[in-house]
């Protein structure tokens, strides 16, 4: 079946508002559903757009929950993958107290975060998370109970 995509051009910001809280909005429609973005900059939305038209013409199907190309989704991303990659990310750019409340966010988020009747996990996650579980300069070693819980 095939799906009807429109995307729509880059909106300005209302005249007149501050400069800090003007955003430019992207909306695009797939299948009569309405999606949006709103971008600091002009640059960042025309990307967007550009990279939207791009996956139309090359005829990508796009999931109807996000409005994105399919191929724009990881579907093996676990949570556990998921997180450490985003702290990787933004570890070079925290203070150390930063660091800390963000790894402390982690470590009691995880355990929640897992399938449904999953085990119980180990009682070290906590301490383990915080030593080397989280700690994107170091690669946690791949034999301990915690690393395969995760996984």
């Amino acid at each position: 079946m095939r799906q009807r995509i429109q995307v729509f051009s880059l909106k300005a910001p209302p005249a007149g508002t501050a400069k800090d809280k003007r955003r430019w909005r992207l909306k695009w429609r797939i299948d009569g559903r309405d999606f949006s973005r709103s971008f600091k900059s002009k640059a960042e939305g025309d990307r967007l757009r550009s990279q939207l038209l791009v996956a139309i013409n090359d005829g990508s199907r796009f999931d109807p929950a996000n409005g994105l190309p399919v191929e724009w989704i990881r579907s093996d991303a676990t949570w556990w993958t998921w997180s450490r990659e985003w702290l990787g990310l933004k570890w070079p750019r925290w203070a150390g107290k930063t660091r800390s409340m963000a790894v402390e966010t982690l470590v009691a988020l995880t355990p929640h975060l897992v399938r449904p009747g999953a085990p119980e996990p180990p009682e070290s996650l906590g301490d383990w998370l915080r030593a080397s579980g989280y700690r994107p300069d170091q690669e946690p070693a791949s034999a301990s109970a915690e690393l395969s819980w995760l996984d």
